[in-house]
C-alpha cells in the first residue's frame, strides 16, 4: 500500500466560500430526493423494485412523483444484483404502457434508464483491507465511466444493498463502509444514491415506519440523509387512512419519509394504490378534531351494527371490542359506542328466550343501532 499522505491543516473559510455555501444539495424531487445518500427500506416482495421503476420514469420525464414536483430531472442508473436486466426491462415496458406514454416518451425512458446487470458477477462497493471495511474501486470506476460517457444521473440506485457490501456479520462497520462508497458517487456525480434495503422479520411484522426500520445496525439510517420506508396495506387499512377501497386485483402501500435532512418533517405517509403496473396516489383523510373523529367512528360503527342486524347477527359491547370491526381499534370502538349512545343512536334490547324469558346465562342484552337519533322520552 502507498504511504499515507501527510495531513495538512485546513485553510480558513474565505469570504467567497461562505457567501457561496449552500444549505442543501440540489433537490431532485421536492421533499423526497436530494443529491445525497438515501435508503429505500421494505420487506421482501413488497413491490419496491417495481415501484422504483415507476419513480425512474417520472424522474426521467419530469412527471410529478407521488404528487411531488420533479425539480431536477435526469437519467437514472440502476445497478441490480437481484433482478436480471431483461426482467426489469419487461416491467419498465408494462409501466410505460400503463402510464399511456407516447412513442417519443417511451424512447426517452429507454435512453434515460440505464441498467447495469451484475446478478451473475456482483461488483462490491466495499472490501475488507487490513481488517477494516473500506471503499472498493468500483465506486470510483462508476463515477469515471459516467463522466466519460457524458451521463449526469439524477439518481443511482443499488438493489439490494446487501449484495454490494462485505456482508452483515460486521453490522455497523459494513453499513458505514457502504455509506462512504455512496458518498464517493454522490459527490463525484452530484446525484442521489439510494440503496434498496430489507426490513428485519420483527420490524416487518410490526410494519415499522421509522428511520431504523431496516435490518442490521443503525449506521445506515444515521449516515443516510433520506430514509424511505414502504409498508404494504390491507384493504381495511387503506380505507381507514384514505376512505378508498381495493378491488380483488389491486394492492396498496404506504410510503413513509421518516428522515429527510434537507426538508421539513413529513409526518404523514404517501398512500399509493397499485393496479397491475399502474400506480395511483391517494389522499389521506383530513385531520380531524377529537369530536369529529368520535362522530366519524360512531357513524362507521353504527353502519356496521345495522348491517349485522339485517344479517341476523347480534352484538354486545364486549363482542364489538373483541371483533374490532372495519379495522377500528378497541379504544376507537369504545369511543364510537359512547358517541352513538350520547346521540340517541344506540340502545340495548333484552335477549328473550322461549316464552319471553331472559336466559339464565350468557348475554342478557344486545345492541340495536339506528340511522337517526332515537327520542330519549316517548311522547
Amino acid at each position: 500500500m502507498p504511504p499515507p499522505a501527510v495531513w495538512a491543516l485546513p485553510a480558513p473559510i474565505a469570504e467567497h466560500e461562505m457567501q457561496a455555501a449552500r444549505l442543501a444539495p440540489r433537490c431532485i424531487v421536492q421533499d423526497y430526493l436530494f443529491a445525497d445518500v438515501a435508503a429505500l427500506v421494505a420487506p421482501g416482495s413488497a413491490g419496491k423494485t417495481t415501484m422504483s421503476l415507476h419513480e425512474f420514469v417520472c424522474i426521467v420525464l419530469r412527471r410529478p412523483l407521488w404528487g411531488l414536483e420533479v425539480l431536477e430531472p435526469g437519467p437514472v442508473l440502476v445497478v441490480t444484483a437481484e433482478d436480471r436486466r431483461e426482467y426489469l426491462v419487461a416491467r419498465l415496458r408494462r409501466i410505460c404502457e400503463a402510464m399511456g406514454l407516447t412513442k417519443s416518451e417511451t424512447a426517452r425512458v429507454r435512453d434515460g434508464v440505464r441498467i447495469f446487470d451484475c446478478t451473475a458477477n456482483v461488483r462490491r462497493l466495499t472490501i475488507v483491507a487490513d481488517d477494516v471495511v473500506t471503499v472498493a474501486s468500483f465506486a470510483d470506476e462508476l463515477v469515471q465511466a459516467c463522466k466519460a460517457g457524458g451521463l449526469r444521473p439524477a439518481l443511482v440506485q443499488f438493489d439490494p444493498m446487501v449484495s454490494f457490501g462485505v456482508g452483515e456479520s460486521r453490522v455497523n462497520d459494513a453499513e458505514q463502509g457502504l455509506i462512504h462508497a455512496a458518498r464517493v458517487i454522490a459527490n463525484g456525480l452530484d446525484c442521489a444514491v439510494r440503496y434498496v434495503h430489507h426490513t428485519g422479520v420483527a420490524k416487518a411484522l410490526d410494519k415499522a415506519a421509522h428511520q431504523y426500520a431496516g435490518r442490521g445496525g443503525s449506521a445506515l439510517a444515521d449516515g443516510c440523509r433520506m430514509v424511505h420506508v414502504l409498508s404494504s396495506l390491507t384493504g381495511d387499512e387503506l380505507f381507514k387512512a384514505t376512505g378508498e377501497r381495493l378491488t380483488a386485483d389491486q394492492s396498496a402501500f404506504a410510503l413513509a419519509r421518516p428522515k429527510i435532512s434537507y426538508a421539513p418533517p413529513q409526518t404523514l405517509p404517501l398512500y399509493v394504490r397499485r393496479s397491475g403496473f399502474r400506480f395511483e396516489l391517494l389522499h389521506a383523510l383530513a385531520a380531524q378534531s377529537s369530536d369529529e373523529r368520535a362522530q366519524a367512528v360512531g357513524l362507521q360503527l353504527g353502519r356496521f351494527i345495522i348491517a349485522e342486524q339485517h344479517a341476523g347477527r347480534r352484538h354486545t359491547r364486549h363482542t364489538l371490542e373483541q371483533l374490532k370491526p372495519d379495522s377500528l381499534g378497541r379504544n376507537e370502538v369504545r369511543t364510537a359506542l359512547a358517541w352513538l349512545s350520547a346521540n340517541g343512536r344506540l340502545h340495548d334490547e333484552p335477549v328473550l328466550g322461549e316464552g319471553g324469558k331472559r336466559p339464565a346465562a350468557g348475554a342478557r342484552t344486545y345492541l340495536v343501532a339506528s340511522g337517526e337519533p332515537r327520542p330519549r322520552y316517548a311522547p
